[in-house]
Formats: C-alpha cells, structure tokens, sequence
C-alpha cells in the first residue's frame, strides 16, 4: 500500500495517471490500553488477553473505507511484566490483532507516550505492526529505518499521499538510542513537506500529538503548528492527544506557495477507545470524507487538484465494562441507539443492551459532541 520515491513524477509518468482518483477516510483519535482494560480483556482460564470485543460494533463501518487512520497511544511489549496502564502504558501484542482485525492499516505512534517501555516498546511495537501488515509512521529502530521510512507514502494508482506524524514530546522521557521519535520541530516540519512537495505530492497529510489535555477548544499552541502545517502545504491536519473532541473545520487557505485550496483541520479527535470515564473522554468520532484527485495540466506544477467531499462524523462512545461482566470496552455508535434530536430509537437498533444510567451518559456524550461538531453526523 504505501510506496517510497526519491523523485518527483516526469511528464510520462503524469501522461499515464488515471483522470481521477477517489479514497475514501475514516480517522480516529487515541487507542489507548488502561489497567481497567487489561483486567476486562484478560481470560483467567486462558491466561489471555483478547480485544476483539471492543471494536465488533464499529468494525462494519470501517470495513468501508479504504483508509483507516488511528493514533496507538501505547506501546506494545509483548512481555506480562511490562503490561501496564497510566502513567507508563504497555500492552500485549493481542491488541495490534484486533486493531488488525477491525480495518485499521495507517497508525501513528509518535506520541508522548511513545517511549514509557523503553526500546523494548518501541522495537516491539515497530516489529509487530510489520508482521501484521500495519502501516505505521512516527517512531524508528534507528537511522536506517528512519532514512527508509522518513517519507510515508500512500501511492494509489499514481497519485501519491504524503502522511507525516509529529509529537510535542515523550513526557520528559529520554528517547533511547538508536530510536528515533519525529518530535513538533518548526524546521523539520518544514523540511519535510518541502520534501514532499518537491517530490510530486498530490495530498500532503500531518498527524500531530499536541495541545493541553482535556481542553475542548484547540489552544494557541495547536493553531500555531495547524498554520505551519498548513502554510508550509499541508492539505489535511489530524489531531490528538487531548482526549476530548475538538471542533474541526473545512476552508480555503492560502499557503506561503500561493496556493490557495480547501483545508481539513480536526483539531483533536478524542478518545476512540480508553479507560477514561471523565466526561467528553468516555467518547470520539468516526471522521470520514472522500479525497478526490484530479489530473490537471501536466506541464505545469500543478499536476493535479485535490478535494475533500462527504466529510461527516459517527460519533462513538465507550460502554465501560460494568462489574467487570459482559462487554469488554465495547465501542458503540452514539446515532444507533439515539437520533440527532436525541430520541432513542428501538431497541432492534441497539447493537447492544446498555443498561438506563450507561444510556444517559451515552446521550450526555451525543448531546455535547452534536453540539461541539455540529449537524453533519452520520444519522444510522
């Protein structure tokens, strides 16, 4: 799926690119393993752990696009005794399976997170999701891997996709040598979409962990690295770490290249799947769009114009595991057991049974995230 180059597109090349492209998107927030997760995921009789549970009911609407993007807030150590949950987050391999198994193919790992375990969580981590067929960006075995992976590219029948993935930094945590994490650097960001677009992008996308926690309108902080992002060709900014939703937005923008075009900034896309029961992390969304690629002039520089349509959300929210019975953490669509009035709908509808106080918060979370995200949600 993801394809590297040295050199920009020549004129052939272009000659022969299909007239147009559409892929469809859906991106998430943070997939994150709390110790509350652990011990609901865990078979005592097996002595396994097994997280398919928790993506079951989303998993039919990310098995239709072509893209699926998260940010896997944790590292993977595939050793007991590093398992843990906050502060210091580590997780057993079977996680990355149910990722796997749920659509899931581009994850970001650079986050502050990045280097609780060490080396050992994030050569680990790299190694699994190579097994796995995941494509991943952010975080290195060491200058060799970061020299061959420096520049994630989707190609799609020609058209090529840059995504970048940035972190504010690893919690005061040493990055350990050889590793490398992509740290928010004003002169790599820089340096790196100039790269991209000098190598024939026809989307550049940046994937930043930033932002103070639990704020649910973006920060000074977040704006300013939105318009580096943005100003240096970035057509798409995807968000995260503060566990809340943020408001997203859609505009035309001109770049310091002259370009002027439609933008996505989500700002921050919340929790997907967690622990967290404070109110606003206990949920997410379910961004999706469609990205239009078209041939343009090829003599000029401008080698093709790129749209986003059908941009809509599904908002998502955490059924926690009561008295550690039944579910797992299930992930559930807000819109399948309420309209956007806020009505329930029929029991047949529900994916599963919530019991009157889990279906309260639910609503709770719907009211808000409607109110934050506005109208254009996907309505089941």
């Amino acid at each position: 799926m993801n394809c590297f180059t040295t050199k920009a597109p020549s004129i052939i090349e272009s000659i022969f690119l299909p007239e147009s492209v559409q892929i469809s998107f859906s991106a998430v927030g943070d997939l994150m393993v709390h110790s509350t997760q652990l011990n609901a995921n865990f078979d005592k009789v097996t002595k396994k752990y097994n997280f398919h549970q928790s993506f079951e009911f989303v998993e039919p609407i990310l098995q239709n696009a072509d893209i699926n993007f998260a940010n896997l807030e944790t590292t993977l150590t595939n050793d007991p005794k590093e398992y843990s949950g906050y502060p210091e987050f580590g997780s057993p391999n079977e996680y990355a399976y149910a990722i796997k198994d749920s659509h899931f193919n581009i994850l970001s790992t650079a986050n502050n997170h990045s280097v609780d375990k060490g080396a050992k969580g994030i050569n680990n981590t790299i190694e699994t999701l190579n097994k796995l067929g995941i494509s991943h960006l952010g975080t290195y075995l060491d200058k060799e891997d970061y020299q061959k992976r420096r520049d994630f590219i989707l190609n799609i029948e020609g058209y090529k996709i840059f995504i970048y993935n940035y972190t504010y930094g690893t919690n005061g945590l040493s990055v350990p040598e050889p590793n490398i994490v992509r740290i928010i650097e004003e002169e790599l960001i820089t340096e790196d979409l100039l790269r991209a677009r000098e190598m024939g992008a026809d989307c550049i996308i940046v994937s930043y962990h930033y932002g103070g926690e639990y704020l649910r309108e973006p920060d000074k902080n977040q704006k300013f690295w939105v318009d580096i992002a943005v100003q240096n060709g970035a057509d798409i900014v995807l968000g995260g770490h503060p566990h809340v939703l943020q408001k997203f937005e859609q505009k035309s923008i001109t770049d310091k290249f002259g370009d002027n075009k439609s933008r996505l900034i989500i700002y921050s896309m919340g929790n997907f799947l967690s622990g967290q029961r404070y109110p606003h992390t206990d949920g997410g969304a379910i961004f999706q769009w469609n990205l239009n690629m078209e041939k343009q002039d090829i003599y000029s520089n401008k080698k093709t114009l790129n749209s986003i349509e059908n941009l809509r959300y599904v908002p998502t929210w955490v059924y926690p595991n009561i008295k550690g019975k039944g579910n797992k953490f299930a992930i559930l669509p807000a819109t399948k057991y309420f309209d956007r009035s806020l009505k329930e709908k029929s029991s047949a509808l529900h994916p599963m049974e919530v019991d009157t106080r889990s279906k309260r918060v639910m609503k709770y979370f719907l009211k808000n995230t409607i109110e934050l995200l506005g109208d254009s949600l996907v309505d089941f």
